[in-house]
């Protein structure tokens, strides 16, 4: 399937529109920090549903537009700072011009197409599916979003050791995987819920019918036992102990039940430590970038000081080299005190970083 992006604009009242033209194939947009780059790719993915606006609005532009071109036919998305909604115009057939909405809203009486359902479609989505997106085969329905990060990203997560599609917060990496393995396969497994599901009904029933005919069977045999017995122990009641059998059973499946709550209490209990696991590991992360941010003050310290060092034992020049007449001497203003202020600080807040590090 053909998709690429035609066209970036961004729009403003009394401003000349800013525009990038890209063609099919590998677009280069190079230039050094600060110059916009990164903004490019806010501008996209602000078409693209993203709550976070690409820029500032004092920089006089507040409307985007982007162009994107598929074998299914072109859109053109435009999007104005603070609204929830696109205007879009289209040659993708079974689509409209006019508004779409972001995500769906079932409280308008009217509802409005969704974007999310077009961009499926320019690139042969034209069904809505559902996917799997965690190992509990719970679904999720598939949208543009889920597998953006494929997509697009920024130039700062190039730079990254991990991988720069997969997603940093582990619990949405399974949607992530999933939605990849429809795109490549077509396949949502759709009948995997109804197959696992129909599995453990079965092996449910098989259990209860197991523990039931066990039940009736020593009961049975218990009968027999009391029954052939019975000369040798007058006045024992076999009605009664019938229902002294019965009782106990009632017992059990109150236990089991009991115990089915219990274990679900478990469950909910282990998603919720998962999901604040999800989060430490997220700041371990994020603290050992800033420990290596540490070191590397350190470093330019160590730096500071020895270029320090190496200065004094430079040569002065006391007579000048064109008149040879004495210089005055100059006090050179020294680093060092500075740079031992700004060590003690920098370990101040590694020893902090390490007790942080120790309670996550």
């Amino acid at each position: 399937m053909n998709f690429y992006i035609e066209k970036i604009v961004a729009k403003g009242s009394g401003k000349e529109d800013s525009v990038i033209d890209l063609k099919p194939g590998l677009n280069i947009i190079q230039g050094y920090s600060n110059t916009g780059k990164t903004l490019i790719v806010n501008c996209v993915d602000y078409c693209f549903g993203s709550k976070n606006k690409p820029f500032d609005e004092s920089l006089g532009y507040s409307t985007i537009e982007v162009t994107v071109h598929s074998d299914k036919g072109d859109i053109q998305i435009s999007r104005s700072f603070g609204k929830n909604q696109v205007q879009v115009i289209t040659t993708i057939p079974g689509y409209d011009n006019g508004a779409y909405d972001l995500k769906p809203n079932p409280k308008k009486k009217k509802p409005l197409p969704i974007l999310n359902d077009l961009l499926l479609a320019a690139i042969g989505i034209e069904e809505s599916h559902e996917i799997i997106r965690n190992k509990d085969f719970e679904r999720r329905r598939l949208t543009w979003r889920t597998f953006l990060s494929m997509l697009l990203f920024k130039p700062a997560d190039i730079a990254k050791e991990t991988s720069v599609i997969e997603p940093e917060q582990g619990t949405e990496r399974t949607l992530f995987y999933s939605s990849m393995l429809f795109l490549f396969s077509g396949n949502d497994y759709k009948d995997l819920d109804a197959q696992t599901e129909g599995k453990l009904k079965k092996a449910r029933k098989q259990a209860v019918a197991e523990y039931v005919n066990d039940k009736i069977k020593s009961t049975d045999e218990y009968k027999k036992k009391l029954q052939g017995d019975l000369s040798a122990f007058d006045g024992i009641d076999v009605e009664q102990e019938m229902k002294n059998v019965v009782n106990n059973l009632k017992q059990t499946e109150d236990e089991i039940s009991s115990y089915v709550e219990k274990s679900q209490k478990l469950a909910q209990q282990i998603l919720a430590l998962q999901d604040r696991s999800a989060e430490c590991e997220l700041l371990k992360s994020r603290y050992v970038s800033l420990r290596t941010q540490y070191a590397s003050d350190i470093k330019r310290l160590g730096f500071i000081a020895n270029g320090e060092t190496q200065r004094k034992r430079l040569p002065v020049n006391q007579t000048c080299p064109f008149c040879n007449g004495k210089l005055p001497a100059r006090d050179q203003k020294s680093y060092i005190e500075s740079a031992k202020a700004e060590l003690n600080r920098i370990t101040g807040q590694l020893d902090g970083l390490t007790q942080t590090e120790n309670d996550v």
